[in-house]
């Protein structure tokens, strides 16, 4: 009996050792951080209201003011954010945060104009030495 107690006991510590850095990993906190680069002329106010599980509520952004929500990163399962946005003869609705397709612990959204989708699109700024990656709205 003691010999399957000790057993047990290595397959425990076995199975904590090898879960372990999937849980840490797995734990991390996400940013989103979304900032309204419109053209400004005229000034384009952009309002957004973003959702999950959780409501994020409506939210106002001037000219290259920004705005940003955390999170913590699921462990089983997907995480996704969808946010309907607005602006004077525009409505627009996309997925800011999707653990499929993000990789980023620090999402860095931009609402700017995109001469690729000949009009204004969310880009993601993955590294500031290279163009963002700009996606058409859903």
């Amino acid at each position: 009996i003691l010999q399957y107690k000790m057993s047990h006991f290595k397959k425990l510590i076995l199975s904590i050792t090898l879960l372990l850095p999937y849980l840490i990993v797995c734990n991390a906190k996400i940013t989103v951080n979304i900032t309204n680069i419109l053209p400004p002329m005229p000034e384009k106010v952009l309002t957004f209201h973003c959702r999950s599980n959780d409501d994020l509520g409506e939210k106002v952004l001037h000219y290259e003011k920004s705005w940003n929500f955390q999170f913590n990163k699921q462990i089983f399962g997907s995480t996704i954010f969808r946010c309907d946005f607005s602006w004077p003869g525009e409505k627009h609705t996309f997925v800011i945060y999707d653990s499929g397709r993000d990789s980023c612990e620090h999402c860095d959204w931009y609402i700017r104009f995109s001469a690729q989708f000949n009009g204004s699109v969310p880009c993601l700024q993955r590294d500031p030495t290279v163009f963002p990656d700009c996606y058409a709205w859903a």
